[in-house]
C-alpha cells in the first residue's frame, strides 16, 4: 500500500529550529491493529474514540471520524501539519498506524481531522514527550483525506 504523505508546515518558530522530526505510514495487520487499540503503554496519554468496534459506525453528519486528543494551550504552537492520502482503496476495512518522533519538542495535543466527502475514523491517538502513535480506520472503497496536526512546545 502505498500512500502520498504532504508535510504543510513543520518547526514554525525559531525556538523550534533545533527540532527534527520523522514520520511513518504503514497499513496494521488485524493482529497488530487488535494489540494496537487495546495496549496501554506505560507513560503514554492516550485518547481513544468511544467506539472501538471492528466496524465504522454511520455517518451521521458533524465530525464523524475526527479525535483529538487533548485541547491546545496558550503557550503551544503548531509543531508539524500533514496530510495522509491513500494511493490506492481497498475492498476492505483496513487500520493504519500513523507515527511521529519530533525531537526535544513535549507534545501537548493532536487533532486528527478529515477533510472531504469520505473520512476514516480515529481510534486512539498516544502521546509521550516528543512521540505520537494514531490509529485510523478506513472504510472499505473509501478515499480518505486524513490531516494531523500536532501541537506543543
Amino acid at each position: 500500500m502505498k500512500f502520498i504523505v504532504i508535510t504543510l508546515c513543520v518547526l514554525l518558530s525559531k525556538a523550534m529550529s533545533e527540532q527534527t522530526y520523522s514520520s511513518d505510514v504503514k497499513i496494521l495487520t488485524p493482529e497488530e491493529s487488535l494489540k494496537a487499540i487495546s495496549a496501554a503503554i506505560q507513560g503514554e496519554s492516550t485518547k481513544l474514540a468511544e467506539e472501538t468496534g471492528r466496524s465504522v459506525p454511520p455517518d451521521n453528519g458533524g465530525n464523524y471520524g475526527d479525535l483529538i486528543h487533548r485541547y491546545r494551550e496558550n503557550r503551544d504552537r503548531l509543531l508539524l501539519r500533514e496530510v495522509v492520502v491513500i494511493r490506492q482503496l481497498s475492498s476492505v476495512e483496513q487500520d493504519l498506524q500513523w507515527t511521529v518522533s519530533i525531537s526535544g519538542a513535549r507534545v501537548s495535543s493532536v487533532r486528527v481531522l478529515n477533510f472531504g466527502r469520505e473520512r476514516a475514523y480515529g481510534l486512539r491517538i498516544d502521546v509521550a514527550g516528543g512521540d505520537v502513535q494514531a490509529i485510523i480506520r478506513i472504510p472499505p472503497l473509501y478515499d480518505p483525506r486524513i490531516m494531523i496536526e500536532i501541537y506543543g512546545y
